[in-house]
């Protein structure tokens, strides 16, 4: 894999609960940003970085792989350069693979 995209999608959100899975169009708003990433051709694959059961079940079922976000990195406070190093260390560990670009997506943003 030379480029992958990882979606960082916590599961506490406090501004708005719960906003990666709110309906947007008929579909999670996490959705929107996997269906984008997928439809990329110079992304190889699409992980989402989290550690809530639900955000995984809707991201596995569109398509999407896991990667296990720790307790420590799902604080409202973490940068989200600290979850793209922690999913960089996971791919090569996990995964066997170094990308050579790791994009960030935000999948809450109305730019996807």
């Amino acid at each position: 894999m030379n480029i992958v995209a990882v979606i960082p999608a916590r599961g506490g959100s406090e501004r708005l609960p719960r906003k990666n899975l709110l309906e947007v169009f008929g579909k999670p708003m996490i959705v929107w940003g996997i269906e984008a990433c997928q439809r990329t051709a110079a992304i190889d694959a699409v992980f989402v970085s989290t550690e809530d059961d639900e955000i995984c079940q809707v991201a596995e079922d569109a398509g999407a792989r896991i990667i296990p976000r720790p307790s420590e990195l799902s604080a409202s406070n973490v940068p989200k350069v600290e979850v793209l190093r922690h999913a960089d260390g996971w791919l090569y560990e996990t995964e066997h693979c170094h990308p050579h670009s790791i994009m960030g997506v935000q999948a809450n943003s109305p730019e996807v």
